[in-house]
């Protein structure tokens, strides 16, 4: 299944337009028991959240383990021991340990605003001041792209593709 198609625009560019979210998916029994496998496992976990006396406990360490996990996949190495030290302390001297502290401020100011609010540029304008405070990049904030951009592969896309994901985020949210 294609992501997406490429159009030729207008000043003849190559530009991506992606499918509408969600897409229509074919699961093989295989997958579907694997998904109800990870239903339970996910009621279990809610079984321990209603007997935490402080169930922001379960939801911050989750939190912080996604924000090292994906961190270390982008390059940013930070133990969980230097994290908690600066989350006590305010202080390191690695910049690493700061880039995944605002990884995790971020993702949970975005956990906790979904409920509240869409997806719109300013949403993420705010995610990626979050994430660049007191960091290295800091002075592109509040800076998106226009005009063209080269992609990966070679292509250009765009900044009319950023309006139309964005809006097939909200329907896929909603």
């Amino acid at each position: 299944m294609r992501s997406g198609t490429y159009i030729l625009s207008l000043n003849s560019y190559k530009t991506y337009i992606p499918n509408h979210l969600p897409p229509r998916l074919k699961l093989s029994p295989t997958t579907l028991r694997r998904i109800d496998e990870a239903n339970y496992l996910l009621g279990r976990v809610e079984t321990c959240r209603d007997l935490l006396p402080n169930a922001s406990l379960l939801i911050y360490s989750s939190l912080q383990k996604e924000a090292i996990a994906s961190s270390t996949i982008e390059g940013t190495i930070a133990s969980p021991d230097e994290l908690v030290r600066f989350q006590a302390s305010h202080h390191t001297e690695r910049m690493a340990v700061r880039e995944v502290d605002n990884y995790g401020k971020a993702l949970e100011w975005g956990f906790q605003q979904l409920s509240e609010r869409d997806i719109t540029t300013n949403f993420i304008c705010t995610l990626h001041k979050i994430l660049l405070n007191n960091v290295r990049g800091e002075k592109t904030l509040d800076v998106l792209k226009h005009g063209k951009m080269q992609l990966e592969n070679g292509l250009t896309t765009r900044s009319r593709t950023l309006s139309l994901s964005l809006a097939h985020l909200n329907v896929w949210k909603n």
